[in-house]
């Protein structure tokens, strides 16, 4: 088991190899939670084609043409 030292500002540094295979970055922000006497640092879900995401997310499918959607926005903004 690896572990972690706090540093005297309660800051901690995540071993290379997890921040690696986890694909952690330098600037993003974690939610962290305890459970009972563990703290939980919880990844995000890395989306390699968010189109898929954004698919997986709606229940059903919808049949509208986006060319046209955005025209039509374009249109009612002038």
């Amino acid at each position: 088991m690896k572990e972690i030292k706090v540093t005297r500002k309660y800051q901690i540094t995540i071993p290379s190899e997890i921040r690696k295979s986890l694909g952690v970055k330098i600037g993003e922000k974690y939610p962290i939670k305890r459970v009972k006497n563990k703290i939980i640092i919880e990844t995000k879900k890395h989306v390699e084609r968010p189109s898929d995401y954004l698919w997986s997310i709606s229940k059903k499918q919808i049949n509208r043409n986006a060319v046209n959607l955005v025209k039509n926005s374009r249109e009612k903004m002038r």
